[in-house]
């Protein structure tokens, strides 16, 4: 093999997966909101059930817990609230608006 750095960098479906399950999106997880807007938008995820999906895709369905179901459902509900004025679709290296 040849020397020199490796970078992985992980699929914005498992980045969000990764998101949601952490579900910090109010107070200190401003931030993560603003995240899971974009990529929620990208990967063309437009409710709750969607969301859901994605996760148990990458942990077990006894791993997506209410508490985990309830965040995305509020998530959601901010969505709504908020609107998406400000949040375009982000591009996550060379992916844009095509669906996944």
């Amino acid at each position: 093999s040849e020397p020199g750095l490796r970078v992985y960098v992980p699929s914005p479906e498992y980045m969000c997966a990764l998101k949601l399950i952490a579900l910090r999106i109010e107070g200190s997880g401003a931030k993560d909101y603003e995240d899971l807007a974009n990529l929620t938008a990208l990967l063309h995820l437009n409710t709750p059930a969607e969301a859901v999906a994605l996760v148990s895709r990458f942990y077990s369905r006894g791993e997506v817990s209410g508490r985990v179901e309830n965040g995305i459902k509020r998530l959601y509900e901010l969505f709504e609230e908020r609107g998406a004025a400000g949040v375009s679709t982000p591009t996550y290296f060379g992916r844009g608006g095509e669906p996944c």
